[in-house]
């Protein structure tokens, strides 16, 4: 079989320490239950005190299993308790970002809540587009005593230059995810530290879906598309040591280019001739939708899938594994490995103060603890660490994939990162950009040279952003 050799990742830290925002009680004294009136009968209350009932908010986002989920149970739960309207208009990443954008620099009010995924954060807070909550969550009238924002262990990925602005309800890693059972079948063995050696080897072993039907050795979200550029910057180049976007912090240089950078992107390119066909065409949900079938020996999945994996084809239930990213020893010097994906809830500040009264509630209601623990149960993406805590080994033992156990290794090492609070849309969605790392993929230029040309485009991106940022303020 494959087995891999141990080995050890240089300057990985080896201490393991609880991030600030993550609450750990060690006291052996009885603590007496706190005294505030529960969540239901508190929004209950608010939405009378200031006369919010028939008041009608609309949230855009991207179309995601827990964005769904709380479009079709949580908003309407919310409405019978209140009698607030919510209308959840769940919608393509690329839609949702354009509806986000085109209101926000016209100043309307067509949407109430925005869908802030972690990697805009620092694009809308530079231009002031999102209401800062700290106030509000501060003002004991207008949250719920029990709302406990330290237990939200994501919260520090959606401040800007120390405005709160919005409130996370989903997190997941972007991990390696593997057929657990064709790996024991063929007595392949996951070693110690995976490296991208090991994952290049599974991927000829099982080949293009030639070992077992239907199951092929790799997949990748490889499309002309956005998606490719987050694929290399958030998963594959971090493992090479190419960390914080390969952009330097003062806007004016790019080194995703350099010697391990092309190192990363040249493997990238060649394991997809493992991977099915029309790879090239690929996204991030047929990615999720090949996993679904049982369709890929091994990859790289937004954990997000999971839910729907296990809800449309419970026979994969236990066949399932995960581990963090591969690592290449060579150019891996230590640091972050992965992306800590996810997205939080933003308030539109143009509003009238009783619409933004009325979001504030909403998002109280999503994020509370007992919704977090049935997003969590339903959904599998979690963002509170006593719902983690609690629910990630009952639901790891369910699906038997050990994802949770791995969200919780990955928070107390710190070695999953949010991305950099730079102009990281403008740059993600830059056609030019992912349309020539897409003609590497393709094989009508050269790896190598498609990230030259990228570096390039890069550079100009940054130029139009280097007066307004001034300098990326630096990872928390």
């Amino acid at each position: 079989g494959l087995v891999g050799s141990e080995m050890c990742i240089r300057d990985r830290p080896t201490t393991v320490t609880v991030p600030t925002t993550v609450t750990v009680t060690t006291t052996a004294t009885a603590t007496p239950a706190p005294q505030y009136p529960p969540l239901e009968e508190w929004l209950k209350a608010k939405a009378s005190q200031y006369n919010l009932k028939g008041v009608t908010i609309r949230m855009v986002t991207e179309s995601t299993p827990t964005s769904l989920f709380i479009r079709d149970v949580l908003a309407p739960d919310f409405s019978k308790l209140t009698g607030i309207n919510v209308i959840v208009e769940t919608v393509s990443w690329d839609e949702m970002y354009r509806k986000e954008v085109a209101t926000l620099q016209a100043k309307t009010t067509d949407y109430d809540i925005f869908y802030i995924e972690q990697d805009i954060v620092g694009q809308f807070g530079v231009l002031g587009w999102l209401e800062d909550l700290t106030p509000w969550l501060n003002n004991p009238d207008l949250t719920w005593p029990g709302f406990d924002p330290s237990d939200i262990f994501v919260l520090k990925d959606y401040y800007y230059a120390g405005r709160l602005l919005a409130i996370p309800f989903e997190a997941f890693l972007k991990i390696y995810i593997y057929r657990k059972d064709l790996f024991a079948k063929y007595g392949i063995q996951l070693p110690e530290v995976l490296t991208w050696d090991f994952v290049k080897r599974v991927a000829e072993f099982f080949g293009a879906g030639t070992k077992e039907p239907g199951v092929y050795g790799w997949v990748a979200q490889a499309a002309s598309h956005p998606c490719l550029w987050f694929e290399m910057v958030e998963s594959v180049w971090p493992t090479f040591g190419v960390q914080y976007w390969g952009i330097s912090v003062g806007l004016d240089q790019v080194y995703f280019n350099d010697t391990c950078g092309k190192k990363a992107f040249r493997l990238y390119v060649d394991l997809l001739k493992y991977a099915p066909p029309g790879v090239t065409s690929y996204t991030w949900d047929e990615v999720g939708a090949t996993f679904t079938r049982g369709g890929a020996a091994q990859g790289l999945m937004y954990a997000e899938f999971f839910g729907t994996i296990f809800r449309e084809n419970p026979a994969m239930i236990g066949k399932y594994g995960v581990a963090y990213p591969p690592i290449d020893p060579e150019c891996y010097k230590g640091g972050y490995i992965g992306y800590f994906d996810g997205g939080g809830m933003g308030i539109n500040p143009y509003l009238p103060r009783e619409r933004k009264l009325a979001s504030w509630l909403f998002i109280q209601w999503v994020t509370s603890k007992q919704n977090v623990a049935r997003i969590a149960e339903n959904i599998n993406t979690v963002v509170r660490w006593s719902v983690l805590t609690e629910w990630g080994p009952k639901l790891d033992q369910k699906y038997g994939h050990g994802y949770f156990a791995l969200v919780m290794k990955a928070v107390r090492e710190g070695v999953f990162r949010g991305n950099p609070p730079g102009p990281t849309y403008d740059i993600a969605t830059t056609t030019e950009l992912f349309t020539t790392l897409h003609r590497a993929v393709t094989g009508e230029i050269s790896p190598d040279e498609a990230l030259d040309r990228a570096a390039q485009i890069v550079l100009g991106v940054l130029a139009k952003w280097r007066e307004v940022y001034k300098i990326i303020p630096p990872y928390v």
